[in-house]
């Protein structure tokens, strides 16, 4: 099964890693809602054949694999307590947890080695913020529409 899009867009977390955050898109599976419920999260990550980044979630999630061809930037589930940030291409059994939405540098990002990445969904909270507070100020007349 080629990498498709089976992303939620309303459903949107943030990667930290080597102090850049990256905005990832949640698929639509049971294991990206379990994800959801566990953040924020913090995992530290190997290097597996310069192509993926893969390492323990400290939790199992529901698995749904399917035989996927993934790509740089998908986000996935393997054995169902392994997370895989995909610098490359590869096929093989996965659950799909999202993709990482704009994917120039990641691998610099990364970086060759092991890393250490935080997931977490405080970005969205920021965001929010600022947009209720755009809201505040329109509806007090101090913003223009």
């Amino acid at each position: 099964m080629r990498s498709q899009s089976t992303q939620n867009p309303n459903l949107k977390i943030f990667l930290e890693a080597n102090g850049k955050r990256l905005s990832l898109t949640l698929a639509n599976t049971r294991a990206a809602q379990a994800l959801l419920k566990l953040l924020p999260i913090e995992c530290r990550l190997k290097d597996y054949g310069g192509f993926e980044k893969v390492g323990p979630l400290g939790a199992r999630l529901p698995s749904d694999d399917t035989w996927i061809e993934a790509l740089a930037g998908d986000v996935l589930l393997y054995t169902g307590n392994q997370i895989v940030l995909m610098l490359g291409t590869n096929a093989w059994n996965y659950t799909r947890l999202g993709r990482i939405d704009d994917v120039r540098g990641l691998a610099q990002t990364l970086g060759p080695a092991g890393v250490t990445i935080k997931i977490t969904t405080q970005y969205n909270e920021e965001v929010q913020n600022q947009r209720n507070q755009m809201f505040r100020l329109r509806a007090n007349g101090q913003f223009p529409s």
